[in-house]
């Protein structure tokens, strides 16, 4: 349905019963999903809510790919050195902890980047990059634990999701297919993840396409 049919349907209802649809509508919506698009001040504050959003958008359009992915190939040339885990003059001592901050951080502003074009592109590439890099911490020890994603506080399920939606919204080929085949087989594994998780995982998002 699209916002003006919406906007058409609504006006047949009184108040009182557009009351009691929103309170069904909220039940039916996930905490998670609550949380995340921040739908109680919505509720709360509506024109609190307007100016957030307002400034989220400004903010994403503020991304630039090209300081992202300068900072990003330092980080993952340190880790892969593993310079974030013993003595070296590249990494400071007080700042080897501080990877899973950046890294969480770089993930969170690349999903902001709109999948089409050449930044979108560039985007993907750089989280796909990542995504390899926890991976790889999963089987060698490139950082203080032995569960990158964990301490970068998403699971690798869910991060391989977001990267396979990225590769299959530009459309379903040979290149994306071979990604996802590639990752299921060869990626190392956190405690948390079996392999017939990605599998299913790579199944859910295909079927949503």
């Amino acid at each position: 349905m699209r916002v003006t049919e919406l906007r058409k349907l609504i006006e047949k209802y009184s108040k009182d019963d557009l009351s009691k649809i929103i309170v069904e509508l909220y039940k039916l919506i996930p905490k998670k999903v609550r949380d995340e698009k921040t739908v109680d001040m919505m509720l709360e504050d509506f024109q609190r809510y307007k100016e957030a959003e307002k400034k989220k958008r400004k903010k994403v359009k503020d991304v630039n790919v090209n300081d992202l992915e300068r900072e990003i190939e330092q980080l993952l040339q340190n880790a892969y050195k593993q310079n974030y885990v013993i003595p070296n003059h590249y990494v400071s001592k007080k700042d080897r902890s501080k990877w899973r901050f950046k890294v969480k951080s770089y993930i969170k502003h690349l999903q902001q980047v709109p999948v089409a074009g050449k930044e979108g592109k560039r985007a993907t590439d750089l989280l796909e990059e990542l995504y390899e890099m926890l991976c790889y911490g999963c089987g060698y020890l490139i950082f203080n634990t032995e569960n990158p994603f964990r301490s970068v506080g998403i699971a690798q399920v869910e991060l391989f999701d977001i990267l396979l939606k990225r590769k299959f919204s530009t459309g379903i080929n040979s290149e994306s297919i071979s990604f996802a085949i590639k990752q299921v087989i060869n990626c190392y594994l956190d405690m948390d993840t079996l392999r017939s998780d990605l599998i299913r995982g790579n199944c859910d998002v295909t079927d949503s396409l």
